[in-house]
């Protein structure tokens, strides 16, 4: 709750951002990257809570991405059994290399957290 409160007075203090006014009393502070989708955002407001979207970074593929994916290769004598993706963007940017890469996605291991 502290932190609620500490981000609330620096919000008000600093902006004219509207609040939530339900059961907490202030808005959900929700970091997000500039890909970020509307679906979280829809649905927390259909439930009535207010958030206040921050773009904390920009989503870009790392310009030496193919390079150390191919390194991985080398240094294991072949592409890893299992792959975690942390958000859709990791994929987006990664599976045409592997493709281009022939690694047999059907066998790979694939778990996704978002």
């Amino acid at each position: 709750m502290e932190v609620c409160m500490s981000v609330s007075c620096l919000v008000s203090e600093r902006s004219n951002m509207p609040f939530f006014t339900g059961k907490y009393g202030c808005p959900l502070l929700f970091p997000c990257g500039s890909l970020k989708g509307d679906d979280l955002l829809l649905k927390l407001s259909g439930k009535g809570i207010n958030v206040v979207a921050v773009t904390v970074y920009e989503t870009h593929v790392h310009e030496q991405l193919e390079q150390r994916l191919h390194e991985i290769v080398l240094h294991n004598s072949g592409f890893p059994e299992i792959v975690v993706y942390f958000s859709p963007s990791g994929m987006k940017f990664t599976i045409p290399i592997l493709e281009k890469m022939q690694v047999p996605l059907q066998q790979l291991k694939v778990y996704i957290i978002l």
